[in-house]
């Protein structure tokens, strides 16, 4: 697994360094490490090609603070897994804004850094693992799970609404739902089953997803879709 530390602080940086030693003894997963120490480092490898499966991004620097090299990460990498070290947790909700997968508010303990880089293997894992098929009336298309941004019921037509493009078919939604089991999805009405990954924010009755779409959050819906949106993001320790 390629990690990034992104951390000015050279204690901090010392420490995330030496919990990624121990997280890979304990755990038998190879780790490569690039450490750095602003936001305009991180940007400039992306510049160069670079790619990483996981970064870990302290918030505040001095020359590009964390939130902004986000910003031009995902402009250039959808997948890489963001995870945000920070001292204030009022970034929370900005943190969503880039896909952030999780935060680690600082003094950060060696339990809950475990706990955020088990889950971003696992989200890892299972971007290499799934995909999924759609049939339409004259082709075939197999689209990634991560690339699926929601897929759309009217009637008895499915639109697959994904990164590359809108794909249609005939269709249940309740049996992709199921396809679909155990992966980051969820109704967030009777029409939309969407990809927990995209959600960009909640607006009082819409999710807007990360291609800029609302969604209808419908009444019924609602409140066991913030569930799982919340326990999905994991909170922040």
């Amino acid at each position: 697994m390629r990690v990034a530390v992104v951390e000015d602080e050279l204690l901090s940086r010392k420490k995330i360094l030496s919990y990624l030693e121990m997280f890979e003894k304990e755990s038998g997963i190879p780790i490569q490490v690039e450490t750095l120490t602003d936001g305009t480092e991180i940007v400039e490898k992306y510049n160069t090609g670079k790619k990483y499966d996981v970064i870990l991004l302290d918030i505040e620097m001095e020359h590009m603070d964390g939130m902004k090299a986000a910003e031009w990460i995902r402009n250039l990498d959808e997948e890489v897994i963001l995870i945000f070290i920070t001292n204030m947790a009022q970034f929370v909700m900005k943190g969503y804004e880039v896909s952030a997968l999780d935060f680690l508010v600082k003094p950060v303990s060696y339990y809950m850094f475990v706990e955020k880089m088990h889950k971003a293997y696992d989200r890892v894992s299972m971007r290499e693992e799934r995909s999924i098929i759609i049939k339409g009336k004259e082709c075939i298309y197999k689209v990634h799970t991560t690339e699926l941004i929601y897929i759309e019921v009217q009637n008895h037509s499915l639109t697959f609404h994904t990164m590359q493009g809108n794909y249609m078919c005939t269709g249940s939604l309740k049996k992709v739902e199921k396809d679909l089991e155990g992966l980051p999805f969820a109704r967030c009405s009777s029409s939309y089953l969407l990809n927990l990954m995209h959600v960009l924010r909640i607006e009082k009755e819409h999710v807007i997803m990360d291609n800029k779409d609302e969604l209808l959050l419908s009444r019924l819906k609602r409140q066991e879709f913030m569930e799982i949106l919340t326990d999905y993001y994991g909170g922040v320790q």
